[in-house]
């Protein structure tokens, strides 16, 4: 009797592996396996793809040196092939492990989830996903390149009687176009010296500032008193989904 309950137990312990459970919602969209077909564990070829309806999400890796800017929550402004107008979304899921292949420049997945569930879109679409990581309104701003920096010290040229004059500020939320100067900066200039209204003088293109600025965008920035920012990571660039693949 015991060989036999320990052949029935095994009997139905197989019969309960036989059973895929979605973990999501859906429809099946796809099936990769065939009746009496064998499937190797971890297989990435043979298995169910099933299409949910609770709403669209991107998923994008993003590399080490973007990954620490990115937090949960964080406003995105997605791009999707096919769509009329970008979309808005936020930043769901921010992987811990690396998952590029070159272990020389770690990438960690990111998901985007978009804020219309309803919206007209086809699965697996190739998507672009903006973040925005720091914004500031209604400040001062100088051109990005306008600002040098001598080690710890961060300066402008300010044309003071047509002359450039080396005028030292601090700085706040900064991108590849437009870098903010801060109320503190502001007052020690006017304290020091009563002017007519200065302007910055731009450094040359490929300079240290600007390049180290290059793979962020900065946007709707003015010279004088307005808006700058939101920054911008462009890194997460993926693929719209609705669909997730059970555990084989």
């Amino acid at each position: 009797m015991t060989a036999a309950n320990a052949a029935v137990a095994m009997a139905q312990q197989n019969v309960s592996l036989g059973t895929l459970t979605s973990p999501i919602d859906g429809v099946v969209a796809a099936v990769s396996l065939t009746p009496g077909g064998t499937v190797s564990a971890g297989s990435h070829t043979s298995d169910i793809t099933i299409i949910g309806s609770s709403g669209w999400s991107v998923n994008a890796t993003v590399p080490v040196t973007h990954i620490g800017s990115l937090k949960l929550g964080q406003k995105a402004s997605v791009t999707v092939a096919g769509a009329a107008a970008p979309l808005t979304g936020s930043v769901s899921a921010i992987g811990v492990t690396d998952v590029s292949s070159d272990t020389s420049n770690p990438a960690y997945s990111v998901t985007v989830g978009l804020d219309d569930a309803g919206a007209h879109l086809l699965n697996g679409a190739p998507a672009q996903a903006t973040v925005s990581v720091a914004s500031a309104a209604d400040v001062l701003a100088v051109p990005t390149s306008a600002i040098h920096r001598l080690g710890a010290t961060t300066i402008v040229d300010k044309i003071v009687n047509g002359a450039p004059v080396v005028t030292r500020v601090t700085v706040g939320t900064a991108g590849g176009d437009f870098t903010q100067i801060t109320p503190a900066s502001r007052r020690a200039t006017s304290s020091s010296s009563r002017t007519s209204p200065s302007r910055s003088r731009a450094r040359p293109p490929g300079s240290a500032a600007a390049a180290s600025a290059a793979r962020i965008r900065q946007g709707h920035g003015r010279r004088r008193h307005g808006n700058v920012g939101p920054h911008h990571d462009d890194e997460p660039v993926g693929r719209l989904t609705r669909a997730q693949r059970p555990t084989r």
